[in-house]
């Protein structure tokens, strides 16, 4: 198994936000900076965007290799200037939550040797990119992925 194909598995899944379709940005496609068009918008980021939080575990047994991959899944809904704060986009992000674990649901192995192991969702406010200042009502899961490697 390769990361990628996580990766891929995980861009293949379709959502919406408040009808309307969410747009995917696998690893390979990260735009430099997110335009009102291209909202909502998925980033499937390669590292933590937040600092010092970048990890992945490993434990090797015999010829084995365990691996926990650690992905950020980064919705943007829409810039946190526009609009009238974050009750006018609060029910849509607690239903865009829902419908995260509720796709992901069907992909518990999502490669031959991946398997979902947990996710974690917040909602609220976040920057794309890093350190920019730009602002997004959005959420962020944290998929952490089990592999083994032989």
């Amino acid at each position: 198994m390769a990361l990628r194909d996580v990766y891929d598995a995980l861009a293949a899944v379709s959502l919406t936000v408040g009808g309307k379709a969410v747009t995917v940005f696998n690893v390979d496609s990260l735009p430099e900076s997110v335009t009102t068009a291209d909202l909502p918008c998925r980033l499937l980021l390669p590292l933590e965007p937040r600092e010092g939080e970048n990890f992945v575990y490993a434990g090797i047994q015999g010829g084995l290799v365990t691996v926990t991959w650690v992905i950020t899944d980064l919705l943007l809904v829409r810039p946190l200037a526009q609009g009238e704060g974050l009750h006018t986009v609060a029910p849509d992000l607690v239903a865009y939550a829902q419908a995260y674990l509720e796709a992901l649901k069907p992909l518990r192995k999502l490669t031959t040797t991946a398997v979902l192991r947990e996710i974690s969702i917040s909602t609220g406010v976040f920057e794309y990119p890093a350190r920019s200042g730009n602002l997004y009502f959005g959420a962020r899961a944290d998929v952490m992925v089990g592999d083994e490697i032989r």
